[in-house]
């Protein structure tokens, strides 16, 4: 039988090896994603343009849009497998739609579909939460069959404990409540394991969320002073995709909390598959630990998790987002856009040779629009302005041909539709569509 110490080194070392640990390659991609979507490029030459292109950013808005109505109206609905299996399906499809709207499901789909966009794949948690209700009831002097009434449970999975007082009984009532939890997870806490032609996360060998706990849930989960000063702190410097989430932020981010209580540490949600009684024979278990605590271990039936790729590859959970396919667009738009804002200086605001012995050098420099320079003789013996050429119209042809590539790779989601086009070249409509 393994134990905990073995569990949680085994735990680790699939980890480490998961893909999106660390600064891997697939953290890179999401980092890099999250990046372009807020802007964040790289930085051009002092003195030069730093206009960003948002492709990849306009490119996601324009197509989640389109997906709203889709989950405003969309409805899960089960097939039955024959006519005895027909109430149960339509039962099952009645309980997702309740489920959907009384969780805000419709508001998970859209968190998951923009996280799918963006990073390349969507990941939703399904579970079941339980909570203990407890309900104290006092009673007078009863006899042996108003005792026997007021023991029974009155709900389903409830325990009824009495006890005897001054005044009579005290009847406490422990109910657990079951409510189902469905949650959209950022890709950037989620790692999995590398196996060659794995595309189902059934099929892997660990599927793992990394969470932070505070002390105080800690805590409450049982654990010792000691047990919790054994597990690390948050740490985000080796997490390069989890900071670019915070945009122009992460440079500006301060984890530390005022108590003790509040301290945030790392811990890891495992689904893992283990040989627990070392006999060759693997089983899934679900194991939440922190650097060499085990907080709680399980054997469980499946992964709750469920992911999906905009553009999924074939055999393989990792898919492609719109930053892979508009990378390249966004950093082209953006040299082009930099040129073009650069050139526009140098036409507006061209260098300018002078004769620093006849030209008055602080009229020539004080930045005033048409205003009077000083020279002691001719002009054009004075001052010559230095020729530039103005690339305004390459520029525009270079964006607009980029912005049909644009469109070709995400669908044409980023431009009107020909019916909008229509609908705004109308001189009945066109200054509305202005406004």
């Amino acid at each position: 039988m393994l134990s905990d110490d073995d569990i949680v080194a085994l735990a680790r070392t699939e980890i480490e090896r998961a893909l999106g640990y660390d600064a891997d390659t697939l953290a890179t991609v999401r980092e890099g994603a999250l990046d372009y979507y807020h802007g964040k490029m790289k930085e051009a030459p002092e003195g030069r343009s730093n206009i960003v292109s948002f492709d990849v950013a306009d490119t996601v808005h324009s197509l989640l849009s389109q997906l709203q109505e889709q989950f405003a109206t969309a409805s899960v609905v089960f097939e039955p497998k024959s006519e005895e299996d027909e109430q149960q399906a339509e039962l099952a499809s009645t309980m997702c739609r309740y489920q959907r709207d009384r969780t805000t499901g419709q508001r998970v789909l859209a968190e998951a579909a923009h996280e799918g966009l963006l990073s390349g794949n969507a990941w939703i948690r399904v579970d079941v939460e339980e909570e203990t209700e407890v309900v104290n009831e006092d009673y007078p002097q009863l006899d042996d069959m108003q005792l026997y009434q007021v023991s029974q449970p009155n709900a389903p999975d409830q325990t009824v404990t009495i006890t005897e007082t001054d005044d009579g009984y005290r009847v406490r009532r422990e109910t657990i409540i079951r409510s189902l939890v469905i949650e959209a997870k950022p890709a950037d806490v989620m790692l999995y394991s590398t196996e060659e032609g794995m595309g189902n996360l059934k099929d892997l060998r660990l599927v793992s969320e990394r969470k932070l706990l505070r002390d105080s849930e800690l805590k409450a989960l049982g654990l010792s002073d000691d047990q919790i000063g054994a597990i690390p702190r948050m740490d985000d410097d080796y997490w390069p995709s989890v900071r670019a989430r915070s945009g122009v932020y992460q440079d500006y981010t301060d984890h530390e909390s005022a108590q003790e209580a509040n301290t945030l540490r790392e811990c890891y949600d495992s689904y893992i598959k283990l040989d627990m009684q070392e006999n060759g024979t693997t089983e899934l278990w679900n194991v939440l630990h922190g650097g060499s605590v085990v907080i709680s271990k399980e054997p469980v039936s499946c992964v709750p998790y469920a992911t999906g790729s905009p553009v999924p590859l074939p055999h393989r959970v990792a898919g492609q987002g719109m930053y892979q396919l508009m990378g390249q667009v966004q950093e082209a738009k953006t040299e082009i856009l930099r040129n073009y804002v650069d050139n526009l200086n140098v036409m507006n605001s061209s260098r300018i040779a002078c004769d620093e012995a006849t030209t008055n050098i602080e009229d020539l420099t004080n930045g005033r629009i048409n205003g009077i320079i000083r020279t002691r003789g001719m002009p054009a013996n004075s001052i010559m302005q230095m020729p530039a050429a103005d690339v305004g119209g390459v520029a525009l042809q270079g964006l607009a041909s980029l912005d049909a590539v644009r469109s070709q790779r995400g669908g044409a989601a980023v431009e009107l539709s020909e019916a909008d086009r229509q609908i705004m070249a109308s001189s009945a409509t066109a200054a509305t569509g202005v406004m």
